[in-house]
């Protein structure tokens, strides 16, 4: 394929497409919290998506999400819980806007990389 010298700039190789679909592709993790535990999100580029299957409701736990060194501005994390948690702080290494969550068996909340220091929970 010939491509003008004009485009050839803006032009992606086969191996940086490759990244960007890896980066692209959600990783699927699943825990089963308890009472207080802490919970740490894979360090990685991808969309994460956390499943958490308590074995009963609970009252508290925290959430980490990916370190700013291992993230990336634009990632998502979505998470989602089949029990209800009353309180669930998430944590980042520095800012996390609306940390608090408050989960009913089901319901999901998503938070964005908006900045290389800041998550920011989608509503």
């Amino acid at each position: 394929m010939i491509i003008p010298a004009e485009m050839q700039e803006d032009s992606v190789s086969p191996e940086q497409m490759q990244q960007m679909i890896a980066m692209m592709t959600p990783q699927s993790v699943e825990f089963t919290p308890t009472e207080g535990q802490a919970i740490v999100a894979p360090s990685t580029k991808q969309e994460i998506i956390a499943n958490l299957y308590p074995a009963a409701d609970l009252n508290s736990i925290t959430f980490r999400l990916p370190p700013d060194n291992a993230s990336r501005v634009g990632q998502r994390v979505f998470v989602r819980s089949s029990r209800q948690i009353t309180e669930c702080t998430f944590l980042g290494d520095t800012t996390v806007d609306n940390a608090s969550v408050m989960f009913v068996a089901g319901d999901s909340v998503v938070f964005i990389k908006a900045s290389p220091t800041i998550w920011s929970r989608v509503v």
